[in-house]
């Protein structure tokens, strides 16, 4: 999901994911902002329920800038990845 406006992740699918639900093969979307200095670490950004990676975009191209290589994926049912969205009763 892209807004306008909105940074977005440089590199997709950059991981091919393929998961189970319900026994049925699904695909989860990856992505990669590659650090833009000297690397201090590597962060493995996971969104909350009801978001996706795009939304936190921003967030992740900052820690880029500061040195880390950041990968998102949008959890199942979320953002671009295949899937059913869980249901909290």
């Amino acid at each position: 999901t892209s807004h306008p406006g909105r940074a977005g992740f440089p590199q997709e699918h950059v991981v091919d994911l393929t998961v189970t639900q319900f026994g049925q093969p699904i695909k989860l979307k990856s992505y990669y902002f590659p650090c833009q200095d000297t690397r201090e670490g590597v962060v493995f950004y996971i969104h909350g329920y009801g978001s996706y990676a795009n939304n936190e975009a921003t967030v992740c191209e900052a820690l880029a800038k500061r040195g880390y290589d950041v990968f998102a994926i949008d959890q199942w049912g979320f953002g671009n990845s295949e899937g059913q969205t869980a249901v909290v009763e």
